[in-house]
């Protein structure tokens, strides 16, 4: 089954395009439909340099919610798309998150999430959690550096780790033994590889049927609390 392509595009920080990695220039050239952050200088800069041309289709996510549905109906019909950050990483903190939120509620196995020119494999999965994240625990290697306790857990915040296959089981087993409320788990499969773009989602801390338990397969887990659901 083909999957539409979401490319959630990063930006330099500041006035300073050249920091723009090349992958998310080529991203954004080849796109027609972009999602911005707002209506602001960064957008206009953009288009000074020829970087956003009149052949684009830019929606604002100043409504985000009408924006959601566009997302859902270019999804619908296989129409790739791009989220585009004004300054950083799309959907930290910005309103992108609501639309890949819709895209994980109701077209996970319509979308190919595609991050581009992400410094590393936690910004890559913030961008993807569909939650407005400002703040987070973020727990390191498991099993090797992390803790999971109820003073973590009691924080309410989102807590991510990375993984290997054969410990998530492991780690979800710990996460159901302290009775920890969970609104869902994402498992982000090796989103530094070529496969980056696979997304596994658990409504609850069950372990996920029929996952292949790679001993070379690298994850990030992120545990959303039942307390972020608004």
């Amino acid at each position: 089954m083909a999957r539409c392509k979401v490319y959630l595009i990063p930006s330099p920080i500041g006035n300073h395009f050249t920091d723009f990695s090349f992958a998310g220039l080529h991203a954004i050239e080849k796109l027609k439909h972009l999602f911005v952050e707002a209506e602001d200088s960064f957008l206009g800069r953009m288009r000074a340099r020829g970087l956003i041309t009149p052949s684009h289709q830019v929606y604002v996510l100043d409504d985000a919610e009408a924006c959601a549905d566009r997302a859902a109906a270019l999804a619908e019909s296989c129409v790739s798309f791009g989220l585009l950050a004004s300054s950083g990483v799309p959907c930290f903190v910005d309103p992108g998150h609501q639309v890949v939120a819709r895209l994980l509620d109701h077209h996970l196995h319509q979308v190919e999430f595609v991050p581009v020119g992400m410094s590393s494999a936690l910004d890559a999965a913030l961008a993807m959690t569909g939650q407005d994240i400002q703040r987070f625990v973020f727990g390191g290697h498991s099993p090797e550096c992390y803790t999971l306790n109820a003073t973590v857990l009691g924080t309410g915040l989102p807590l991510i780790y990375f993984v290997r296959g054969p410990g998530i089981r492991a780690l979800l087993g710990e996460l159901a033994a302290h009775g920890a409320a969970v609104d869902r788990v994402l498992l982000f499969k090796d989103i530094r590889k070529k496969s980056r773009f696979t997304v596994t989602l658990l409504h609850d801390a069950s372990p996920p049927d029929g996952l292949v338990e790679d001993t070379d397969a690298d994850y990030v887990m992120v545990i959303l609390p039942a307390a972020l659901r608004p």
